[in-house]
């Protein structure tokens, strides 16, 4: 199936306005399935999405009930303003520093939009603010979908999360895959663990 959009889409890989705003587009779509497997795998945990699009993920685990806390945040240079603040803009593809650390942190089909020359600034920003572990979803190739400019195969994916400290736990990636509803997610989804005890990066070296 081939996909044809007309919309504006910024360096980093973020939307447009339009495509933010969750009243006006259903690009964003969102797996019912999924959140609910990832409130109870992150039950009791503070966690953080990285590319949150409208926050769809974060109002069903806040009123889910599970997770301590969950903060959005999205390369959307509206997402602000079409969620009324929910999901707050974050470029990831500029080294980030003054955030909080989180238990775990979620990146939902999110880096095959990134450009290739910032897929380790993010990778980067993502790993120096998990404390315990990461929820990773990245297209792979022959994926098709809006934008995508940087699908990855699995082998690709855990070599990039193993160069900045995070190992692969087959028996969650395979639960979280097989409680999903979307083809991507069943295919895409990997559960990483941090290999030692948390130690913040310093730099993007």
């Amino acid at each position: 199936m081939a996909w044809t959009f007309l919309v504006q889409v910024a360096s980093s890989g973020g939307w447009c306005e339009d495509e933010s705003d969750p009243n006006k587009t259903d690009t964003h779509m969102f797996d019912k399935q999924l959140a609910e497997s990832l409130g109870h795998f992150l039950s009791g945990q503070r966690v953080a999405s990285f590319g949150d699009g409208p926050g769809q993920y974060k109002k069903y685990l806040l009123q889910q009930g599970l997770v301590a806390s969950y903060d959005s945040y999205d390369g959307a240079p509206f997402c602000e303003k079409v969620t009324s603040g929910e999901v707050k803009f974050l470029d990831l593809t500029l080294p980030q520093y003054g955030l909080p650390v989180y238990d775990w942190v979620m990146c939902l089909e999110v880096a095959e939009h990134v450009p290739a020359r910032y897929e380790r600034v993010l990778v980067d920003n993502i790993a120096r603010h998990a404390r315990k572990g990461i929820v990773l979803s990245w297209g792979h190739p022959g994926q098709e979908g809006f934008h995508h400019v940087n699908n990855k195969s699995p082998e690709d994916v855990k070599r990039l999360l193993d160069e900045v400290g995070f190992t692969l736990n087959d028996r969650d990636s395979v639960s979280l895959r097989k409680n999903s509803t979307f083809d991507w997610f069943k295919a895409n989804i990997f559960v990483f663990e941090r290999k030692s005890d948390f130690i913040m990066m310093k730099d993007n070296e």
